[in-house]
C-alpha cells in the first residue's frame, strides 16, 4: 500500500532541515527520510570540528609566539591526543543537539533508511512506498577516496575520519590542497605533525588571481613543504608506513589524508531509471533560481547539487526548495553574491566575480599590501594583500580576492559592497578607523578609483564634495 503525503524531504542535513522549516509552515503532511547518521555534515565532520582543530592550532601558535617575544617563560607542550580530542568534543556537542532535536521533534515523520525512486513522485524506503506532491532531494555529499587506496585501511584518512584520530600521527601526507586539505594540513603541521602537501595543480586553494596565488604559495610553503604539479601514487612502505610518490617526491609517512573533494550523494537512488535527466556526475539537471529538477516534481538543494557547496548556500537552497515545493509555479530567486573563505592563517577569501571572469570582462584591477599597515606590524603579519576588480566605466566593484589574518571579516565587508552595488569611489570615501587592517581597503579603493570613471575629480581621495 502506498502512503500519500504532501512533501518528502530526503536528507536531514543543513539543506533538508532548512527546507523542512519552510515546508512545515505550509503543511503538516510531510516526512523526512534520512539514512543516518543524524546531524549535519557541518556539525559532525565538517566546518565546526575543523574550526575547533584550527582554533587549537592557533592558540598553540600564539603561545609559542609569546615565548619568542619573552612574554611567557615556558615553551608549551602539545599533548598528542589534544587536537583531535577537542575537535571531536565540539563535533559531538553540536551534532548530538541536532540529532536529538530531529529525532525527538519529528517522531513518526522521521523515517531512517535509504530512499530509492520508483517513479518521479514516489520512493521506496525500508520496504515502504511513499508518494508525494513534491520531493526535496537534500542528500549531501561524501569524501572521494580512490578505491585502490582503501586497501591501506585506517592509515588512509579522509576529511571526516581525521576527527576520529585517537592521537596525532608523527608524519602525514595531505593529497589535495583545496580548502579542506590546506586548512587541516596547516593546523596539523602547527600542532607538531610532519606534514607534506601534494597537489596535482600548480596552485593551492584553486586560486585564480596570480598575485594572491603567489603570496599563498610563499606563505604556506614556509610552514610545510608543498609539492605541486604531479599526481600522487601510494604503495606499501617500510614498518607499516605508506610510500608516497609524486614527481620527484618520494617519502614514507605514517598516515595519508586524502582531500580530493567530495561527490554528490545521489548514486543508486534510481534517478536515471525513472527518467530524470542527469549531468556527467549523476546530478539531476535543475534550475538554480528555483531548485526545481527538469520534468519532475523534485527539488534539489545543498551539497548534492554539486554547485555551491557551502553551508549558507545549502541553507538558502533548502529554503527555496521548501518554499517552491507545493507551488504551482515555482518562484525564481536571486542568488547571493559568491563568497568563499578558507580558514587558514592567513585567511584566504574570494568574493564576487573571479579573476579570470574579471579579466575577460576588461575590469580594472588594483592591489594593496595589508602587512604594511600599522596594526599588521603590531600583529607580526609577514605578508598579506587585498586585490579588487572594478568596472572601468562606472567604478562599480565587481569582485576580488585577499590573503590576510582575520580576512574572514574583511571579506564579508567586501562581498556586501559587491552585492550592494557600491563603487570604488564610494568605498574610498567610507570611514576607516586607525589602526585597523581595513585601512588597506582605503588604499586599494583609492588606487582603483583613479583608474575608473565616475569618481570625484579634482579632490583628494576619500573626500566627498558637498
Amino acid at each position: 500500500m502506498t502512503r500519500q503525503v504532501d512533501v518528502i524531504i530526503i536528507g536531514a542535513g543543513t539543506a533538508g532541515l532548512y527546507a523542512m522549516s519552510v515546508v512545515k509552515q505550509q503543511t503538516s503532511h510531510f516526512v523526512v527520510v534520512d539514512q543516518g547518521p543524524l546531524g549535519t555534515t557541518c556539525a559532525r565532520v565538517g566546518c565546526m570540528p575543523s574550526k575547533a582543530l584550527i582554533q587549537t592550532a592557533d592558540d598553540y601558535h600564539n603561545a609559542q609566539r609569546m615565548v619568542r617575544e619573552g612574554l611567557l617563560s615556558e615553551t608549551p607542550t602539545m599533548q598528542p591526543q589534544a587536537g583531535p580530542a577537542f575537535a571531536l568534543k565540539i563535533s559531538h556537542m553540536l551534532s548530538s543537539k541536532i540529532s536529538e532535536r530531529v529525532s525527538g521533534g519529528l517522531g513518526e515523520k522521521l523515517i531512517q533508511g535509504r530512499a530509492r525512486f520508483v517513479a518521479k513522485d514516489t520512493i521506496e524506503v525500508n520496504g515502504q512506498t511513499l508518494q508525494a506532491k513534491a520531493i526535496i532531494l537534500a542528500t549531501g555529499s561524501e569524501p572521494v577516496i580512490p578505491a585502490p587506496w582503501r586497501a591501506f585501511g585506517a592509515r588512509i584518512l579522509d576529511s571526516e575520519g581525521v576527527f576520529q584520530l585517537q592521537e596525532m600521527p608523527k608524519s602525514l601526507a595531505v593529497l589535495g590542497l583545496g580548502a579542506i586539505g590546506l586548512e587541516l594540513g596547516q593546523a596539523l603541521s602547527t600542532l607538531g605533525v610532519a606534514v607534506t602537501g601534494v597537489e596535482m595543480a600548480q596552485h593551492v586553494a584553486n586560486l585564480q588571481d596570480p598575485e594572491i596565488r603567489a603570496m599563498a604559495l610563499e606563505q604556506f610553503g614556509k610552514q610545510f613543504p608543498l609539492h605541486l604539479g604531479h599526481a600522487a601514487s601510494l604503495s606499501e612502505g617500510e614498518n607499516g608506513q605508506i610510500r608516497v610518490q609524486a614527481g620527484p617526491l618520494d617519502i614514507q609517512v605514517e598516515k595519508v589524508l586524502v582531500s580530493l573533494g567530495r561527490r554528490p550523494r545521489v548514486a543508486d537512488m534510481g534517478l536515471a531509471e525513472v527518467g530524470i535527466a542527469l549531468d556527467a556526475r549523476g546530478v539531476p539537471l535543475f534550475d538554480p533560481t528555483t531548485t526545481k529538477v527538469e520534468g519532475a516534481p523534485i527539488f534539489i538543494a545543498g551539497d548534492c547539487t554539486n554547485d555551491r557547496v557551502i553551508f549558507h548556500e545549502a541553507a538558502e537552497e533548502g529554503k527555496m526548495a521548501g518554499f517552491n515545493g507545493l507551488r504551482e509555479h515555482p518562484q525564481r530567486f536571486q542568488r547571493k553574491t559568491p563568497l568563499g573563505i578558507i580558514f587558514t592563517d592567513p585567511n584566504i577569501a574570494t568574493f564576487g566575480m573571479g579573476y579570470e571572469a574579471a579579466l575577460a570582462a576588461g575590469a580594472q584591477m588594483a592591489s594593496a599590501t595589508i602587512h604594511t599597515e600599522s596594526r599588521a606590524k603590531v600583529m607580526g603579519v609577514e605578508a598579506a594583500m587585498v586585490r579588487l576588480y572594478a568596472d572601468p566605466a562606472t567604478g562599480r566593484l565587481l569582485g576580488g580576492a585577499l590573503i590576510s589574518p582575520r580576512g574572514e571579516h574583511m571579506a564579508h565587508t567586501l562581498v556586501w559592497a559587491v552585492q550592494g552595488g557600491l563603487t570604488v569611489h564610494q568605498m574610498a570615501s567610507m570611514p576607516y578607523y586607525h589602526p585597523n587592517l581595513e585601512e588597506a581597503l582605503f588604499a586599494v579603493s583609492s588606487a582603483l578609483s583613479k583608474q575608473c570613471k565616475g569618481g570625484y575629480e579634482g579632490v583628494p581621495a576619500g573626500l566627498i564634495p558637498a
